[in-house]
């Protein structure tokens, strides 16, 4: 994995007490399963860099595109070999694939790959419908978890650096801003590394199609890890030329999250749960009883904050360690 400071420290190399604010940018997008009208498995996933990296990555991406004579790449049609796809036999569409993940690799020093899946069949029957209401439609679930996890991991960098969001644009494109300045503006903390989010269509914005490969390609991963599949050839590819934080919620992560946002008290939309490596009260190789004796240590010393918006005296967090996928460990952490 990529250090993020490799990466923000390519932005803005002027001494400290010179700098303007520097701007991280995250083109994402979301990829799920049919059937379209509850679709199993969800993924939010995309891009992390400066801006001068993704203008380079773009260039590339739009000379393939001319190249193979198609408008854009479109990771699910392309698969399928359908739409503007079709009539491709299975050489053209490999040596396709091939050009763009070489646009990727060359880039890929400069970029961190950052994904949130979830299982949405199981999410459906574990949270009740208020729940649901709190936590948002999966993908704005995701999103608001991928969001949190990149403000979480940029606390290690100087306080002046910021993070901005330009996602593929949708019919929830107005839930997706709203779920964004929520987290902004309720949470001071992660707040604080949150500058702007904003919907894009992919022939403008055109990091947005590799942002869709990766949300493709890493929505195909937690489905296949359902059935045992083997890791498909294009994801081992994106393992290798970038750093790669991925992470999802299967059943057990979820039935361990549902008591917390069945009693949460917040603003439809405001529960937000809090993966442990990112928080401040974590450290490797401590139990929770660790982290609970830390942060009450933290709520004598005066008001804690919650999640609401509210501030309150004493403890105010509601915690719960899970390994939900066996390669990362979960929390949720809310106001309950």
């Amino acid at each position: 994995m990529i250090p993020i400071g490799v990466i923000a420290g390519r932005l803005n190399c002027a001494p400290l007490g010179r700098r303007m604010m520097a701007i991280l940018w995250f083109y994402c997008d979301e990829s799920y399963d049919s059937p379209q009208n509850s679709p199993p498995n969800y993924c939010v996933a995309g891009l992390l860099g400066e801006e001068a990296t993704f203008k380079k990555l773009e260039s590339n991406w739009s000379g393939i595109n001319q190249r193979f004579g198609v408008k854009r790449s479109h990771a699910a049609p392309l698969n399928a070999r359908d739409g503007e796809y079709s009539g491709w036999d299975k050489g053209k569409q490999q040596q396709y694939s091939k050009w763009l993940l070489k646009a990727l690799q060359k880039r890929g020093g400069g970029l961190q790959v950052t994904s949130i899946g979830i299982h949405a069949d199981s999410y459906r029957q574990l949270f009740s419908v208020q729940a649901q209401e709190r936590f948002g439609h999966p993908y704005i679930a995701c999103f608001k978890m991928c969001i949190a996890m990149l403000a979480s991991y940029m606390r290690k960098l100087p306080k002046d650096y910021r993070l901005s969001v330009i996602f593929e644009r949708n019919e929830l494109s107005a839930d997706i801003v709203k779920a964004f300045y929520l987290v902004k503006d309720l949470d001071q903390e992660l707040g604080s590394r949150l500058a702007t989010c904003t919907p894009g269509q992919w022939d403008e914005n055109v990091a947005l199609q590799p942002a869709d490969l990766v949300a493709y390609e890493s929505m195909r991963l937690i489905k296949d890890k359902r059935f045992g599949t083997e890791m498909r050839w294009a994801l081992m590819q994106l393992f290798g030329i970038s750093g790669f934080m991925g992470y999802y919620l299967d059943r057990s992560a979820l039935e361990a999250m549902a008591p917390l946002a069945e009693r949460a008290t917040c603003l439809p939309g405001g529960w937000l749960p809090i993966f442990a490596q990112f928080d401040p009260d974590y450290a490797e190789g401590d139990t929770w009883e660790d982290v609970e004796r830390k942060k009450a240590k933290d709520d004598r010393k005066g008001y804690v904050r919650r999640r609401d918006g509210q501030t309150s005296q004493g403890s105010t967090a509601d915690r719960k360690r899970r390994d939900g996928t066996g390669e990362a460990t979960q929390s949720g952490r809310t106001q309950g």
